[in-house]
């Protein structure tokens, strides 16, 4: 690969190895060429490829398959260099100039060998797709042959094999490919989007909103001596570099997390400038004059296995890094980001150490330039062994100029390895947070605000007896409220409102046990279906999914007719079955409500969830299970009902989400829904439909 440019002579040299390797390619071309000869079959007509085989096992029979084994495996390490010498030749005029890459595609374009091309005023090549896809692209048309597209792909797999195993000189800048803005900013995007995954920001979004007013103190400048706690505004704006924020389950962590690490909401007082963290403005005296990223996970037992994992933690720290700094993408993966230049794409799998290593290096390149802090709520969310993901958090603080602020139950082994690190116990100082939240969700109730005019002092001592009892902890305080509205909307009293109270258990488990108790009597059986189904889903359930496998006629599915329904069906279905949670299922298990005029992607997307991870515990204990078991009258299989679900959901909206294939374990007990929804594949269903079942019963 030439060109009229001066000549470089370890380009030379690069040519000269491709052109001997492909003298020595046409030396067993010609080899196998004489063997055909004196076989006495290169005088066959082309017929077909069935003719082609036999003929290819005539002369394996004949030549002995010792001698084509020794000629492929010579073939194979020939093509291997040449990819190789043409990877090397690529990245050297990939650093050129954009004229010189020009130069080499006009090159490529004036040597095709189609006329149909040339005629058609096509081009074999686009520098918006890379010099190594403009080669592939025209290696293509050279062959030739009907085979062209599978040649193609081999070209191209080929070419990116070479890109990921060549040798780089340690002096090769990564960012010296030439590129125009516009193909940068496409990389770019192609890199961060190869990190997505579904859900990268669910729980996020799923966090609660800090109520008005609250998590303020959090920000306070002095530390008050009544509330024992290392002060967090004195953290960030110091060297100090790891922070742990703990507390009981439902104290409110992960909403204070991400009241933390949000921009603030509009109207909120001394609001940041637009778009930065609310940490913002205390994290840039440590960071002196450099700019700022501030990037944060969110571990979720109830979430996906991606939710709960190490790699789920890289992938999202990754994605978040890498947009507020796309120069650091060359530098964090230079195989990957040549693979891009060249060919435009990377198809290579990322893996777990792969990933770790790359937020090493991106972070290391950041930190020259910038200052980086990261929040991890929920470490006794994640679904592996708790001392490794510490091991990891201090590894980062001791190898990396980085803060990091984690927050977790206060369980021993955070204890052990926190010790003597800043913190602070969310319970100890939420109780004025606490009296303002219940006050509002109170005041904001008009039968309450008539209530409390009649009789103020009584309706004073309840809010300070919510508050006592509730010992800090958001989720406790925030269920109570709800059940004592409810109990005005009956017209009860203050006094049988302190006396409900009075009876409420101080603790989640055992307020858990007295909601399940109460449910109301006619909906018990359906309650207890709805948290089979629950059980039965590894991830959270689709809410249109649930829907569907909430129908009482065993072959709904199979008189569904197969037609799509309308975007305001699908809108009523969901609200239907939101209602139906809400009335049977007390709280435990609820779909956000959607906003008057959802989009078809917040139809696809809502979920039925858990109000909170402890409710998700609660359920799933073995003892709470078997009390479940009991409140049903009858056999429910929920394997079976979100199977019809699931076909459901395809005849009526053509598209499966991923909670039916999150089932693949429970083989056995799908096996009868297999043989129902048979009936719908062979009678009903599209062959698409039957595809796609079926890749999931053989896994």
């Amino acid at each position: 690969m030439t060109t009229s440019s001066p000549r470089d002579p370890a380009e030379d040299e690069t040519n000269s190895r491709i052109v001997a390797l492909a003298k020595d390619c046409v030396k067993i071309a010609q080899q196998i060429i004489d063997s055909l000869n004196y076989l006495g079959i290169t005088d066959c007509p082309r017929k077909g490829i069935r003719k082609r085989k036999a003929l290819v096992s005539a002369f394996k029979i004949q030549w002995g398959n010792e001698k084509i084994v020794a000629l492929q495996t010579q073939l194979d390490q020939y093509r291997n260099q040449i990819m190789l010498g043409l990877n090397i030749s690529l990245r050297f005029y990939a650093t050129k100039s954009l004229h010189n890459q020009d130069l080499i595609l006009q090159l490529l374009q004036s040597r095709s060998n189609n006329d149909q091309l040339r005629r058609n005023g096509s081009s074999t090549v686009n520098r918006h797709e890379g010099l190594g896809s403009a080669l592939v692209e025209y290696l293509k048309h050279a062959v030739a042959t009907p085979e062209s597209d599978n040649a193609e792909r081999t070209f191209r797999n080929d070419l990116l094999g070479a890109v990921y195993v060549s040798a780089r000189p340690s002096s090769n800048d990564a960012s010296a490919f030439e590129l125009t803005e516009a193909r940068k900013l496409a990389l770019h995007n192609k890199f961060i989007l190869s990190l997505h995954y579904d859900g990268i920001r669910d729980r996020e979004l799923r966090i609660a909103e800090a109520h008005q007013e609250t998590f303020r103190w959090i920000f306070d400048p002095e530390d008050d001596q009544r509330r024992p706690w290392a002060n967090f505004r004195h953290w960030l704006q110091s060297d100090e570099q790891l922070y742990w924020i703990t507390g009981k389950a439902g104290a409110g962590k992960s909403t204070l997390m991400k009241y933390i690490s949000q921009p603030a909401s509009s109207g909120e007082a001394g609001r940041s400038h637009d778009g930065e963290s609310r940490c913002t403005e205390y994290l840039l005296r440590w960071a002196r004059k450099k700019p700022l990223i501030v990037a944060s996970f969110y571990f979720w037992a109830a979430g996906f296995k991606m939710q709960t994992s190490r790699e789920g933690l890289y992938r999202t720290l990754l994605s978040q890094i890498c947009q507020s700094c796309p120069e650091a993408i060359p530098y964090a993966s230079p195989e990957r980001w040549e693979a891009l230049c060249l060919c435009n794409e990377d198809p290579k799998p990322f893996d777990e150490i792969e990933l770790r290593n790359i937020l090493d290096s991106v972070i290391k390149f950041v930190s020259s330039t910038k200052s980086l802090c990261l929040f991890i709520d929920g470490l006794d969310e994640f679904n592996g062994t708790h001392g490794d993901l510490i091991e990891f958090v201090k590894n980062m603080i001791e190898t990396l100029p980085v803060k990091i602020c984690v927050a977790s139950r206060p369980w021993v082994v955070f204890e052990a390895a926190l010790e003597g690190k800043p913190s602070l116990m969310i319970e100890d100082l939420t109780f004025d947070d606490i009296k303002r939240y219940v006050t509002s969700r109170f005041e904001s109730d008009a039968e309450f605000v008539s209530l409390q005019n009649r009789e103020i002092e009584l309706a004073r001592n309840l809010i300070e007896d919510v508050v006592r009892k509730a010992s800090g902890v958001f989720l406790w305080v925030s269920i109570v409220v709800s059940s004592l509205l409810d109990g005005i909307k009956y017209g009860d009293r203050v006094s049988d409102l302190q006396r409900q109270l009075s009876q409420l258990p101080p603790d989640l488990e055992s307020l858990y046990d007295r909601i399940l108790s109460n449910l109301d009597p006619f909906y018990l059986e359906h309650a207890a279906q709805y948290f089979h189904l629950m059980t039965a889903c590894e991830r959270l359930p689709e809410a249109l999914l649930l829907s569907f496998a909430d129908e009482e006629e065993p072959d709904f599915a199979f008189k569904l007719p197969n037609t799509r329904v309308s975007h305001e069906h699908v809108a009523i279905r969901i609200e239907s079955i939101r209602k139906r949670l809400n009335s049977r299922c007390k709280g435990f298990v609820y779909i956000p409500k959607l906003g008057q005029e959802p989009s078809y992607h917040e139809l696809r997307t809502v979920t039925a969830q858990y109000h909170h991870r402890t409710v998700k515990d609660y359920v799933e204990q073995p003892k709470i299970q078997e009390k479940i078991l009991g409140m049903m009258k009858g056999p429910f299989d929920p394997y079976l009902k979100l199977c019809s679900g699931s076909l459901s959901m395809y005849k009526a909206v053509g598209y499966i989400q991923g909670t039916l294939r999150s089932m693949r374990n429970h083989s056995g007990t799908l096996e009868e829904g297999f043989r129902f929804d048979e009936r719908i594949w062979r009678d009903h269903v599209p062959l698409k439909a039957h595809r796609v079942f079926l890749g999931m019963r053989l896994g």
